[in-house]
Order: structure tokens, then sequence, then C-alpha cells
């Protein structure tokens, strides 16, 4: 869900990838991880320059964050 919105922004501002990292601050390949499931969307440092650059998604991570069980990655 955090990471289908996420995804989401990204499309609707027709975003590429290299762009949207540049935004954010990360590696483009930690993107690219996040995206396909192998690093954790929820890891603190990734939210933190998530929120930063894309404050308009701070509710979907604070539901992403409240959810019983921290199901990591697991949208």
């Amino acid at each position: 869900m955090l990471l289908e919105a996420i995804m989401a922004l990204q499309a609707k501002r027709n975003l590429a990838d290299a762009t949207f990292c540049r935004a954010l601050g990360i590696n483009q390949g930690n993107w690219t991880r996040i995206k396909s499931g192998d690093r954790p969307v929820d890891s603190p440092g990734f939210l933190k320059a998530l929120l930063k650059a894309y404050p308009e998604l701070s509710a979907e991570v604070l539901q992403h964050l409240s959810r019983e069980g921290g199901e990591r990655n697991a949208e």
C-alpha cells in the first residue's frame, strides 16, 4: 500500500526514476531494490527522505507505520 502510493505519486508527476531519486537524495539502485521488494520500504532513512521531499504522503506513511505486525514490504 505505501509502496503503491509512492509509485502512484511518481507516475502522476511523470517522474523518471533518476529524477525521483534525485528529489529524495537516494541512490537509484536503492529505489529499484525497494520497488522489487529486495529492500524494505519502511527503512527510517528512506521514510525521512520521502516525507521531506513529498510531505503529501505523510498519511500513507503513518498508516503504514501504525499497522500491527509491521508487515515489511508486504505490498
